[in-house]
């Protein structure tokens, strides 16, 4: 399910704070690990689903199953708002060829996360948002200082709502090189009434220039919707905040 961009932009923030309690007995760690919990980080695997976003300036629009033989779970449903060409429907099953049939799972988005360093950065009578800080390695410390990060719990069913980083000022990755936003979002939402969370959306920005001679400014969002469970039918998926998860 990852787009190119996202899978450049690293996930990290560095955002010092330090954990405090936002509820009677639970803390920041408490709810936020329950909240992780409840999401389904490999949809691929039990759920068909409707993918839209931008390649190369056209909107597509694919469907996804697994249930279907391999080779065949991927579907092109339309082209900027239109139905498929026979030439556009080859090009699609030929690239798809080189694809994982099963998407990559998202599960790298929660370990970004130090769980120990969340804190506590607002909340309403719906909602808790909380900053955190990830674990880094040593490539990406120097210019964490420059990105911020949050994530939002429903109160009411415990789930997560998005996770959001940004940068607070330029960043300098390489020499010459100079970022002037950077941003990236995940959006979640049930997949069914009765289904787990699930990644809805995932956006990302990147704006720059290079040796002041290149610049670059690229956007990218891909949706997914229309989520149907295909299955184990015996062990049927359950909705967010079931206390069973």
């Amino acid at each position: 399910m990852r787009s190119p961009v996202v899978k450049a932009l690293p996930l990290f923030v560095m955002l010092a704070a330090q954990p405090q309690a936002v509820a009677d007995d639970q803390s920041p760690e408490d709810i936020v690990t329950e909240a992780l919990q409840q999401v389904e980080w490999n949809p691929g695997t039990s759920w068909a689903y409707t993918q839209t976003g931008f390649e190369d300036e056209t909107l597509i629009v694919s469907r996804f199953d697994p249930s279907e033989p391999k080779g065949n779970r991927w579907t092109l449903v339309a082209v900027d708002n239109r139905p498929p060409t026979l030439e556009e429907i080859e090009a699609f099953e030929e690239d798809k060829q080189y694809d994982q049939d099963i998407p990559e799972d998202d599960s790298d988005v929660p370990d970004m996360i130090e769980l120990k360093s969340l804190a506590l950065a607002s909340e309403d009578a719906d909602s808790w948002i909380f900053s955190f800080q990830p674990v880094m390695d040593s490539a990406e410390a120097e210019f964490a200082d420059k990105l911020i990060g949050e994530l939002k719990v429903s109160k009411a069913s415990g789930a997560l709502q998005y996770v959001d980083v940004h940068n607070s000022g330029p960043i300098r990755p390489a020499f010459g090189v100079k970022i002037k936003t950077m941003h990236m979002r995940f959006d979640f939402a049930p997949a069914q009434p009765n289904g787990p969370q699930v990644i809805s959306e995932i956006s990302a920005k990147v704006k720059g220039g290079a040796y002041l001679l290149v610049s670059f400014d690229e956007m990218e969002s891909t949706r997914f919707s229309d989520f149907r469970y295909v299955g184990d039918q015996s062990n049927p998926p359950r909705a967010s905040g079931d206390s069973s998860l």
